[in-house]
């Protein structure tokens, strides 16, 4: 079986950390970014499946994250996590090409659930993309 790759970008590494927990242990490969810089020095040295990104951050925030995904990583898809949900973000995020939409805070189950969601929905994509 192969491993997924997912990078999670949260600049509160309490966020980070218990993300990884809950995903690690359905059998995940988690990587952890506290900030756009980082996430994508690690996205031009590693191949992931997904990222999980945090909405609002320092500097440059989830949305210019995804958009960036959106322009040199097409393939990969992005789950949008935020403490400050309104339907204005949710309705940005999906039109930018973000597979999910998690507010803050959730459940395990609930971010198990959008993991897996965003993972079929890649593997769908790939598999029906021309050769």
């Amino acid at each position: 079986m192969i491993t997924e790759k997912i990078l999670v970008v949260d600049d509160e590494e309490t966020v980070c950390n218990s993300i990884t927990k809950i995903l690690s242990r359905k059998g995940y490969a988690i990587d952890n970014a506290l900030n756009v810089e980082s996430a994508l020095k690690k996205m031009s040295d590693n191949k992931f499946d997904l990222v999980i990104t945090d909405l609002m951050m320092p500097k440059t925030n989830g949305m210019e994250l995804l958009q960036i995904i959106r322009d040199h990583y097409p393939e990969l898809e992005v789950i949008m996590i935020t403490g400050y949900a309104s339907i204005e973000s949710a309705v940005k995020a999906t039109k930018l090409g973000a597979a999910s939409y998690l507010p803050k805070p959730f459940t395990p189950d609930e971010l198990t659930e959008v993991t897996k969601k965003a993972l079929e929905n890649r593997k769908t994509k790939t598999e029906s993309k021309p050769k």
